[in-house]
């Protein structure tokens, strides 16, 4: 592992930019160097640097010609909390996160906003449209990086910017629906990071599924518990800075909605949000609601509607100041609905908004654009 001395001047942000390519990076640094602020930093102070990650060899099959991975060999190290894995080929150090409960988890380092803003044309390629595209920009800021872990919950494995996991024991999970199609679109990149290493879906729909290893259904607790096992920590890490992943989690992301935004709802009165907030500001508010509570969306919408002083069927047939008023009156109750109200709700709605003052998304009715037939 590389090592870095401070000098006058420097800041984490500056570092990473320098070293590892990205200001975004500092969290890295920080996290790795176990500083519990950038601020800390003095002059003269040796930081511990991330090795930089490369793909494993190719051999070809003489029978075949088609190129295919080597199997790659790693063995885990832990050094205090920090869990590296140590590629057998060249013995370089590669960190994966850190020791939490059962497992460990990792922050990661590709952050989407990152990866959408300059992905464009990858992300149009997989049938998204620009303002799905603006909208995922403007909903990615509250959500985690492309290459986040977690292994140490009841669902055993967690990966990626809205944490797809393996779910819980006996239950399916949202992590097989993620990897099918990642299997569909991108079937060698699929083989590179799972299918080697005898992991694949066995069933899976557009929102969950489940998994198999070694040609076996994995379900129960007992079954699951090997996806605690850090080297799958290490692959999924790997997997998570590739670009045909990175695409694939965010046209994923995207297609969330289908869960909630196109259903009709009896607490809408038999409508569906489709038909009532229909701006990309207010579809990447809705978004991130139900990424952090699903169950709230629906009602939360209702009650703003109902504290504006209107029903459903008026803002089916509203303009954009009232769209805009059910919009604010949400943002408030969204705040405080539920026995476990929205996480973070008035940071995350400042966060959306500030994406519509940078005209990145638009709060006009109508504005939000989809490819999909509904």
């Amino acid at each position: 592992m590389d090592t870095y001395v401070v000098k006058p001047g420097d800041s984490l942000s500056k570092i990473a930019s320098r070293i590892l390519g990205s200001p975004s990076k500092w969290r890295l640094l920080a996290e790795l160097n176990q500083m519990a602020s950038p601020s800390l930093l003095a002059v003269g102070q040796t930081l511990k640097i991330p090795s930089i990650p490369t793909e494993a060899p190719l051999i070809v099959n003489a029978e075949s010609g088609v190129s295919t991975p080597e199997v790659e060999s790693v063995r885990i190290a832990v050094e205090g909390k920090t869990v590296f894995a140590i590629r057998e080929e060249d013995g370089q150090w590669i960190r994966i996160g850190k020791l939490h409960k059962k497992g460990l988890y990792r922050l990661g380092s590709e952050e989407p906003e990152d990866f959408i803003r300059g992905s464009s044309g990858s992300l149009t390629a997989l049938n998204l449209t620009s303002s799905e595209i603006n909208v995922m920009l403007a909903t990615a800021e509250n959500e985690g990086n492309l290459d986040a872990i977690n292994t140490w919950d009841n669902h055993f494995l967690s990966f990626g910017m809205f944490q797809w996991t393996a779910g819980g024991a006996n239950a399916r999970g949202e992590l097989a629906a993620l990897l099918y199609r990642v299997k569909q679109e991108f079937p060698d990149t699929f083989q590179h990071y799972w299918g080697r290493y005898e992991l694949d879906v066995a069933e899976a729909d557009d929102s969950t599924g489940w998994l198999r290893l070694k040609g076996k259904v994995i379900k129960s607790a007992a079954e699951k518990t090997v996806l605690r096992d850090h080297v799958w920590a290490y692959r999924f890490s790997q997997a998570g800075a590739d670009k045909h992943i990175k695409a694939i989690e965010v046209a994923h992301a995207v297609g969330r909605l289908e869960q909630f935004y196109y259903r009709a709802s009896s607490k809408l009165g038999g409508f569906s949000l489709s038909e009532l907030i229909t701006s990309e500001f207010g579809v990447a508010l809705l978004l991130d609601n139900h990424v952090n509570r699903p169950g709230y969306v629906f009602g939360c919408v209702a009650t703003a509607i109902d504290q504006c002083g209107m029903v459903p069927a008026d803002l089916a047939q509203a303009n954009r100041s009232d769209e805009k008023k059910v919009l604010a009156k949400y943002l408030e109750v969204r705040q405080h609905y539920g026995r476990h109200p929205m996480t973070d709700a008035m940071h995350r709605g400042m966060v959306t908004q500030r994406y519509v003052t940078q005209r990145v998304i638009s709060d006009k009715r109508g504005s939000f654009e989809y490819n999909r037939e509904h």
